[in-house]
């Protein structure tokens, strides 16, 4: 199920590829000042869904420690 802001996006003719790449920029910038974060605090402070944060996670794109 696609979120509004998702939605959104798409509308206004953004690609989904863009769309992960601003998601994976948001988690790597808040990862940075946050290391050792949990899942539901990344969600918490970058508004990027839990399940798109584990799905990058799953897919290789981000490294948990």
């Amino acid at each position: 199920m696609k979120s509004d802001q998702d939605i959104e996006r798409l509308l206004r003719g953004e690609t989904p590829g863009a769309v992960e790449l601003e998601n994976f920029q948001k988690i790597r910038d808040f990862l940075r000042s946050n290391p050792g974060s949990a899942v539901d605090e990344i969600a918490l402070g970058t508004g990027v869904d839990e399940r798109i944060i584990l799905r990058l996670i799953n897919s290789g794109k981000l490294l948990k420690r």
